[in-house]
C-alpha cells in the first residue's frame, strides 16, 4: 500500500489518503505497481486536499515525467 501522511514539527503522523498495489484475479496485460499506486494517489490527494501545500519526499524510483506532471 502507498500512503500519504502528514508528519509534525514534533515527529507524530497521520494518514491521510492510501492506494492499494494489487493485481486483478486471473490473466491480465499489466501488472499494478508503485508508480501507478502513487499516480492515483495524488489525483486522491489533489481532490480531497486541493488546497493544502504538499512536499513530496520519495525515494529514486519516482523521478519521472508523469511523477513531476
Amino acid at each position: 500500500m502507498k500512503e500519504a501522511k502528514l508528519v509534525t514539527a514534533d515527529g507524530h503522523s497521520l494518514s491521510l489518503a492510501g492506494e492499494w498495489i494489487e493485481n486483478p484475479e486471473g490473466v491480465f496485460d499489466k501488472q499494478d505497481c508503485e508508480r501507478k499506486a502513487f499516480l492515483r494517489l495524488t489525483e486522491k490527494l489533489k481532490k480531497q486536499y486541493s488546497r493544502l501545500p504538499i512536499c513530496i519526499l520519495a525515494d529514486g524510483l519516482y523521478p519521472y515525467e508523469n511523477a513531476f506532471q
